[in-house]
């Protein structure tokens, strides 16, 4: 089951609708609308952050997991999907970086500080094909480093500095963009004009990634960043559409 991104956004979209929650029958109704009608619906198994299908819950209705998988046919696909949840990106309880107990990484979708999550389990999980963040919040350099020890040795051994905020920020930044260089290249991030976007300057934040993707009307005045201006990181690629569409609408 290779989704396409129209069929990623709608699932993701779902996440907002109210009496809609992603179950099977809403995830068959979105494949159906897209004239994907070969799926065995035995081989699939959803798991959910409020429970469904894991040992404990582990936040409210603001992730679940599509796992597709069938031995026989070599098939073991896994759509992770967050919305805006009301985390503190400050909280590192707040990153499910087991991703709910599903071993095999593959996809991944996360909208606002839905993005966060994704883009920060990605970068833990080192075992991710395609993750991309939708007008998502920043990940948390001081939350990375209390959850994946492999930075933490990574920045002692670089800096000979055991405390991380003992590292001038803008060194930091640069060090988590070599540690996750190979992650970022399976990041992108998609931005649409006129929607909420977190400010890019914020302290230990950072956009690890390969590309950004704008959507709307790009004589929209580009997104604020009230602290400085915004400066795209080295390696970055920049891709403007001129559709007219919101993110909630499915259009992206």
């Amino acid at each position: 089951m290779r989704l396409e991104d129209n069929t990623r956004n709608a699932l993701t979209a779902l996440q907002y609708e109210s009496g809609k929650p992603l179950d099977i029958d809403s995830l068959k109704k979105v494949l159906d609308s897209y004239n994907i009608t070969d799926i065995d619906y035995n081989d699939i198994t959803i798991y959910k952050s409020s429970g469904e299908n894991i040992d404990s819950p582990i936040g409210n209705d603001s992730g679940a997991a599509i796992h597709h998988y069938n031995e026989e046919k070599d098939i073991n696909d896994v759509y992770y999907i967050f919305r805006g949840p009301e985390v503190d990106l400050d909280a590192p309880d707040d990153v499910v970086y087991d991703a709910f107990g599903v071993d095999a990484g593959r996809y991944g979708d996360g909208h606002s500080l839905g993005g966060h999550l994704i883009v920060s389990v990605a970068l833990i999980e080192k075992n991710f094909d395609d993750v991309r963040g939708l007008n998502d919040a920043p990940v948390n350099l001081k939350q990375l480093a209390s959850l994946d020890s492999d930075f933490v040795d990574y920045l002692e051994s670089a800096t000979d500095v055991l405390d991380i905020s003992d590292i001038p920020e803008e060194e930091l930044v640069l060090l988590a963009r070599d540690f996750y260089a190979a992650e970022a290249n399976a990041i992108s991030h998609t931005r649409v004009k006129g929607e909420p976007l977190y400010a890019q300057s914020i302290p230990y934040t950072f956009y690890p990634g390969a590309s950004i993707h704008y959507l709307g009307d790009m004589e929209t005045p580009e997104f604020p960043d009230v602290l400085t201006p915004r400066t795209p990181w080295p390696g970055l690629t920049e891709v403007f559409s001129w559709h007219k569409c919101r993110f909630r609408s499915g259009c992206l």
